[in-house]
């Protein structure tokens, strides 16, 4: 923590109920924003209704309007990522109304919500 004192960009501490994480920024990249927004951490906007989506989310999307749905598996696979950040992904566009959960376990399909 003292070496980010004199630092500009300081460190943040988040916690939730069972866990905490230190976000410490790193003092070697430049101050230029990234112009590939799949690389941002920045959050996107949904054009539709201005819900903040990230680019992993913009990019599960994109396989639904191609594909017409996706799975649990499909965005292990998309995104290389663990299964439950999968689940995660999902559940947060499912929470903002962005897609639509149809059935229950292995038989789950995520459509968008029309």
């Amino acid at each position: 923590m003292k070496a980010y004192e004199d630092m500009e960009k300081k460190t943040v501490i988040e916690t939730t109920k069972n866990a905490f994480k230190i976000i410490l920024p790193n003092v070697n990249a430049k101050d230029e924003k990234d112009s590939n927004p799949a690389l941002s951490s920045e959050p996107l906007t949904n054009a539709s209704d201005g819900v903040p989506i990230s680019a992993r989310e913009e990019k599960v999307l994109e396989y639904v309007r191609i594909h017409g749905a996706v799975t649990r598996n499909d965005v292990i696979g998309l995104l290389g990522v663990s299964s439950s950040t999968a689940v995660r992904i999902l559940k947060n566009l499912v929470k903002n109304s962005l897609l639509k959960q149809n059935g229950k376990a292995r038989s789950t399909r995520y459509t968008i919500v029309k």
